[in-house]
Formats: C-alpha cells, sequence, structure tokens
C-alpha cells in the first residue's frame, strides 16, 4: 500500500533519513527494533530487500566487521562512508534501504552500499547502524567523530609547485577554530603524512584514517 509521508528527520553523512507514514487507520506490524551497539563480529544476520526487483528476498550471513569506513567514486566525486556494518550477507541493487537483522529478526542496521569491481555483491556489503534511526527518532543529534580542518591531497606536481619536501599527504588548507586540531596543535599549511604508523597519502585517506 502507499501512504504520504512526513520527515522526521536526518543524518546526511550517512545517507539516512527518517520517514513517518500516515496509516490512515491501517494496521501494521512493525519490526522489533535491536540495538546496533551489541553487535559483534561473527554475529549471524539476515539482509532484507529486492534485489534486482526480486520482492520480499531475504540473504544471510555474519557480521565481518564493524566501524568500517569506506570511500566510493560517484558522478560528482568521491563520498566517504564511516562507522558502518560489514556483512558477507548477499546485498545487491535492490537491497539498499532494506532491514539488516540479527538472528531473532530485530532491526540492527539499514542496508546501504557494496564494494564490488562487477556492481554485484561479492561478500563485501555494508549497513548504517541502526542506533542512527532510534536517535533521529528519539530527535537527538547523530554524532560522528571529527577533525576540524579541511585538507587537499599532496601530489608530486603540486608539491613540486609549492615547494614541499613531501610528494604525498594531506595538506591542511584551514583549520577550524576551537575544533580538535586545531587544539592538538595544526596549522594550516601543515601536511599530514602519518597517523601512529599508517601512512598517509591523501586528503581522503585522513578522512577515513
Amino acid at each position: 500500500n502507499s501512504y504520504v509521508g512526513e520527515l522526521v528527520g536526518s543524518d546526511p553523512s550517512s545517507d539516512l533519513a527518517v520517514v513517518k507514514a500516515d496509516l490512515e487507520g491501517d494496521s501494521v506490524t512493525p519490526i522489533e527494533v535491536g540495538n546496533s551497539d551489541e553487535l559483534v563480529v561473527g554475529d549471524w544476520v539476515m539482509a532484507i530487500g529486492s534485489p534486482y526487483g526480486l520482492d520480499q528476498s531475504v540473504s544471510t550471513g555474519i557480521v565481518s566487521s564493524l566501524y568500517r569506513s569506506t570511500m566510493l567514486p560517484g558522478a560528482s566525486g568521491n563520498t566517504i562512508y564511516t562507522n558502518l556494518i560489514q556483512t558477507d550477507a548477499a546485498i545487491n541493487p535492490g537491497n539498499s534501504g532494506g532491514a539488516l537483522v540479527d538472528d531473532e529478526g530485530n532491526l540492527v542496521g539499514i542496508n546501504s552500499i557494496i564494494q564490488s569491481e562487477s556492481g554485484s555483491s561479492a561478500g563485501i556489503g555494508f549497513a548504517i547502524p541502526g542506533n542512527y534511526a532510534n536517535e533521529i527518532i528519539a530527535g537527538e543529534p547523530v554524532l560522528h567523530a571529527y577533525i576540524g580542518l579541511s585538507a587537499q591531497s599532496v601530489t608530486p606536481q603540486n608539491a613540486s609547485r609549492a615547494g614541499l619536501s613531501v610528494t604525498q599527504g594531506a595538506y591542511v588548507a584551514s583549520v577550524t577554530d576551537g575544533g580538535p586540531a586545531a587544539k592538538a596543535g595544526i596549522k594550516e599549511g601543515d601536511v599530514i603524512v602519518k597517523i601512529d604508523d599508517q601512512d598517509i597519502v591523501s586528503a581522503d585517506g585522513l578522512i577515513l584514517a
């Protein structure tokens, strides 16, 4: 059935919106909502959706990883997705927006994107944590970690023009006043080349790290 929906709230950085439907007196059975913070690697999960138009399809797998970040290219540039649930349950075009449920059928995630060379499931799928939706419904902001700076990728070409001593890294273009980067002593013009033991080769790599 089709109903009129009203936007409750959204979290653009995780590509998530919550919509409340006016059921016009109809009776529905809502899904039981779980706690995505309680997931551990190895938990059984099931992805629900309509892959390739095949309505009400399900696929099973496990939680492969938690707090996963990935970057996907798009028509308008790269988009960075953070703090995702990774699963090997088959997620294909048409699964996005569908439920990821635990072994008791409780909602723990919203199927979002896949990482695949072919565009079909390669066993690397990602879901938005279900607790993000819970926070939006409760009227709370969805909180994300942030650095508090904008950066540009260092390449051999722009490094030569700017007279930099390195040929890769993240050049700090600006720093947010009072933000974490500023409090840590990072200044405009710095080049970040490493976080702990992880080499930073680009601005996107800095954000993912």
